[in-house]
């Protein structure tokens, strides 16, 4: 065969290039049912074509059960953390409609753990002839990450950042995102508060269900 011949989606049978292709354990599918799986979903190469098939089945009955999620609080920034109180159920959803991104819906019984970690970057600051300091004088920002660890047959964990970028720690502005941290951890079971070093060198705060 030669490089740019065509294959079939073991999916929807559509004729696909090597640009369109994606590969799976046993078979290639389409660029398009790609995209419908779960945007947390990263064991795709690993997967055969009947567990890509029985995720796809999952996600149109997630589809069809969004239109009875009925959004009660809404927590975080860029990504948010939509819930429904009254059915004990979220989504995490970076698009403006959870409903058309097809969010996976999580019960609140399926999260085995939350954190949030501090990611320290740390960059040296220069004299005005651009000469080092001495001793050598650095810049600390950080960016604060939620990880949502649950028990759910596609994906085994949820990470993303709440802050928009890197900044100085030490004011109102990071404040307010640690308390949008805060409020997530609390939301989905945790409690707020705990700061720690962990082995990474890392603040973390949250909970993890024994």
């Amino acid at each position: 065969m030669g490089l740019f011949d065509k294959k079939e989606c073991a999916i929807c049978g559509k004729s696909v290039g090597m640009l369109g292709s994606r590969k799976v354990e046993d078979g290639t599918i389409c660029s398009d049912c790609t995209k419908k799986l779960s945007p947390f979903f990263s064991e795709r190469k690993k997967s055969t074509v009947a567990e890509i098939q029985q995720q796809l089945q999952y996600r149109e009955q997630n589809r069809q059960n969004l239109n009875h999620f009925n959004a009660t609080r809404t927590l975080g920034s860029s990504t948010k953390v939509i819930i429904d109180d009254t059915q004990r159920k979220f989504v995490v959803s970076r698009k403006s409609d959870y409903r058309a991104e097809n969010a996976d819906i999580i019960d609140l019984s399926q999260v085995t753990s939350v954190r949030v970690e501090y990611d320290e970057n740390r960059t040296e600051v220069h004299t005005p002839d651009g000469n080092s300091y001495n001793p050598p004088q650095y810049k600390y920002e950080y960016e604060i990450e939620i990880h949502i660890n649950v028990n759910h047959p596609y994906f085994s964990e949820i990470t993303f950042d709440v802050t928009p970028t890197r900044m100085e720690r030490y004011n109102a502005e990071f404040q307010r995102y640690e308390q949008i941290a805060n409020e997530i951890v609390m939301a989905l079971g945790g409690t707020a508060g705990g700061m720690g070093m962990n082995n990474m060198g890392m603040n973390n705060m949250g909970y993890q269900q024994m």
